[in-house]
């Protein structure tokens, strides 16, 4: 489980220990599974409604969105400011 170098995305485990990169935006609800014995999370996807198994929790999965978030936040923020500023300006 790992915020990755791409802004916007994270990176989960799934059940057969593969990883895999995917959109947080695009999780449209977790629950708590077991699958052969094995606890791990069910993640449904927004609009397809497929869904993966995954090693880590949905609080570790929704820590994962946080950080990503404010990842962008912090990278977005400072263009934005300069794009206000240009605005106020004129």
């Amino acid at each position: 489980m790992s915020q990755n170098n791409m802004i916007s995305f994270i990176t989960v485990t799934d059940i057969h220990g593969g990883k895999i990169e995917l959109n947080p935006a695009i999780i449209g609800y977790m629950l708590r599974h077991e699958t052969n014995m094995v606890p791990s999370t069910k993640i449904v996807l927004a609009g397809s409604y497929q869904s993966l198994h995954v090693t880590e929790t949905p609080e570790e999965i929704a820590q994962l969105q946080i950080d990503a978030i404010a990842k962008t936040i912090t990278v977005l923020m400072p263009e934005m400011i300069e794009g206000f500023d240009d605005i106020f300006e004129e």
